[in-house]
C-alpha cells in the first residue's frame, strides 16, 4: 500500500512540474485610455485594465507623486480622488468632490511629495480656480481664485521653490497672461495688465531666493502680437517687471534650476546657459543636431539634458555635450510634455514613448496609450 501511494504521487508531482504556468508580464506604465485605468506592459504594447469603465463610471486623469504614490480622478455620479494600489487594484478615497468637478493639469503637478494641484469648475462648468489636495490627508484647499468671465485659469502651474508662491497662465480673449497667487491664502498678488501688452510668453522660471520670476516672450508668434520679446524679470510679490536679457528678441522659452542658480534659454538656433544672478554667460549649445528644444532637465551632479524633436543631449558643468542621442523623424508629436525619471534614467516623451538613457534603446508606446491623455511611470514594475 506504501509503494502504491508513493507511486501515485511521484506520478502527479510529475504532472504537476509538466504544466504550463500561467503566463505573466512586466508593467511599468499606468495611463488612462478609452475612460479605463490601465497598467502599461514594459514594451509599452500591452494594457492591462486595473478597473473598467462602465455606465455610471470614467477615469479622467493619473498622476505618480514623487513619494511612488498612484493617484487617479474618476467621475461617476460626481468627482472623486483615489489612490490606486497597482498591484492589486484596490483604491482609497481621498477626496469627493460633490458638485465640483476636478481634474489634473496636462502634466501633473505637486506642491510638496504629498500636495497635487488641480483644476476644478462648478456645476455649471465653469472655471472654479486652482485646488491643492492632500493625497495624504484628503485636506483640500483653493490655492488660486476663480476668474471672472474675461479671465479662465490656464493649464501652467508653476510653484516657487519654497511652495508658497504659485504662477500660473491665464486665457484672455485668444491670448495669455500672467498670474502669481499665494499658496496658504489662495488669493492673487498681481497679474499682467492686458494695456502693457505682455502677452505671448513662451516659459517662466523661479529665481534661486524666490523673490523673482524670469519669463520669457516670443514676438514672431501669431498669437503674440502685442508681445515685447526678451528674457523679462517680475517681482514676485507686485509684478513689477523690466527687461533682462534679449531686447527685441524672440526668446522660445526658458528653464531654470534654482538650487545651481542657472538658466537656459532658447533664443532661436542655441540655447545659452546664463548665471541667474547677474545673467553672465556660461556657454552655449548649438540646436543644429536637436531641433526645436523641448525640455531642459537640470540633474545632480551638474548633469544636464537638453532634448529637441530630433534628438537630446547630456551636457556637462562646461557645456560640452557628452553624450547624444538621435530620435526617429516623427517620433515625438508634442501633445504632451516631457518626464524624466531618475531612479529608470530615462526620459519619456508624451504618449509617444520612452529613452533608456543608460543603454540609448527606444520603447514606442503602441495602441495601448494612443487614447490616453497622460502616461506616467509606476514607482515600480508590477507582475501580473
Amino acid at each position: 500500500m506504501r509503494l502504491r501511494t508513493t507511486l501515485l504521487l511521484a506520478i502527479l508531482g510529475l504532472a504537476l512540474s509538466r504544466a504550463p504556468s500561467q503566463a505573466t508580464k512586466t508593467y511599468r506604465y499606468a495611463a488612462v485610455p478609452d475612460g479605463d485605468l490601465c497598467l502599461i506592459s514594459a514594451d509599452g504594447n500591452t494594457r492591462l485594465v486595473l478597473s473598467a469603465n462602465t455606465a455610471d463610471m470614467d477615469w479622467e486623469g493619473i498622476a505618480v507623486s514623487p513619494t511612488g504614490a498612484l493617484i487617479a480622478v474618476q467621475n461617476s455620479a460626481h468627482y472623486r480622488l483615489y489612490e490606486i494600489d497597482p498591484k492589486t487594484g484596490k483604491m482609497r478615497l481621498i477626496h469627493d468632490g460633490g458638485s465640483l468637478g476636478f481634474n489634473m493639469p496636462d502634466e501633473p503637478t505637486w506642491l510638496t511629495p504629498e500636495v497635487l494641484l488641480l483644476e476644478t469648475w462648478d456645476k455649471d462648468g465653469v472655471d472654479a480656480g486652482k485646488y491643492a489636495a492632500n493625497i495624504k490627508t484628503g485636506a483640500w484647499r483653493r490655492v488660486v481664485p476663480r476668474q471672472n468671465d474675461e479671465w479662465t485659469s490656464g493649464s501652467v502651474l508653476v510653484p516657487s521653490p519654497s511652495g508658497k508662491l504659485l504662477a500660473t497662465d491665464l486665457d484672455v480673449t485668444a491670448a495669455e497672461w500672467l498670474s502669481v497667487s499665494e499658496v496658504a491664502s489662495g488669493r492673487t498678488l498681481w497679474r499682467t495688465n492686458p494695456k502693457e501688452g505682455m502677452e505671448g510668453f513662451s516659459g517662466m522660471t523661479w529665481s534661486r531666493d524666490n523673490k523673482s520670476l524670469f519669463v520669457s516672450f516670443l514676438i514672431d508668434n501669431e498669437m503674440a502680437s502685442g508681445s515685447p520679446g526678451g528674457l523679462w524679470k517680475f517681482d514676485a510679490l507686485t509684478g513689477k517687471q523690466h527687461l533682462w536679457k534679449y531686447r527685441k528678441r524672440s526668446v522660445d522659452g526658458v528653464w531654470g534650476s534654482p538650487e545651481r542658480g542657472l538658466l537656459a534659454v532658447d533664443v532661436g538656433n542655441r540655447l545659452e546657459f546664463l548665471r541667474m544672478d547677474d545673467g553672465k554667460l556660461l556657454f552655449k549649445l548649438p540646436e543644429s543636431n536637436l531641433g526645436s528644444v523641448i525640455e531642459v532637465f537640470f540633474l545632480g551632479s551638474a548633469r544636464i539634458l537638453v532634448s529637441g524633436d530630433r534628438g537630446l543631449a547630456e551636457v556637462n558643468a562646461s557645456g560640452k555635450a557628452v553624450r547624444t542621442y538621435t530620435l526617429n523623424k516623427g517620433f515625438y508629436d508634442g501633445s504632451v510634455g516631457l518626464k524624466y525619471s531618475a531612479s529608470r534614467d530615462a526620459v519619456m516623451y508624451g504618449r509617444n514613448g520612452v529613452l533608456d538613457l543608460k543603454t540609448g534603446k527606444i520603447t514606442k508606446f503602441g495602441r495601448a496609450v494612443s487614447d490616453a491623455t497622460n502616461v506616467e511611470w509606476l514607482s515600480k514594475d508590477v507582475v501580473h
